[in-house]
């Protein structure tokens, strides 16, 4: 014997509805969850770009800085040094001179300082 069961519409529309309900909370959170990965995605670039970029320029900025202050030294140091190659040019002029007939000639002698053998270097 075969049967046949019925369900009432009203129970098949409830169901429908609550079937739509669910999808539509469902694509609501979503949505959501779209929208705050979005949000997380941009503020993270938003880090990468302050912390890398901007970092990496500040840096720069203060490494421009210090080869200006680098050559600011380098030329002063070349000026002394042309200034002590002039002075070294003049003292030998002096010394090569023909002017100055009369040089003096310094003679040092040396004396030769003998150590003991038997020494002791240690405090007491």
């Amino acid at each position: 014997m075969k049967t046949f069961a019925f369900l009432p519409t009203n129970s098949i529309k409830s169901w429908y509805e609550s079937i739509l309900i669910k999808y539509r909370n469902q694509d609501v959170f979503m949505d959501l969850l779209k929208i705050w990965v979005l949000i997380f995605v941009f503020l993270f670039c938003m880090f990468i770009y302050l912390r890398y970029v901007s970092l990496s320029s500040t840096h720069w900025y203060f490494l421009r800085q210090e080869n200006q202050n680098l050559n600011n030294v380098s030329f002063q140091h070349e000026i002394f040094k042309t200034q002590i190659l002039d002075q070294r040019q003049k003292n030998r002029e002096k010394l090569n001179s023909t002017k100055s007939a009369k040089k003096e000639v310094v003679t040092v002698t040396s004396q030769i300082v003998t150590i003991p053998v038997m020494t002791e270097l240690s405090m007491n």
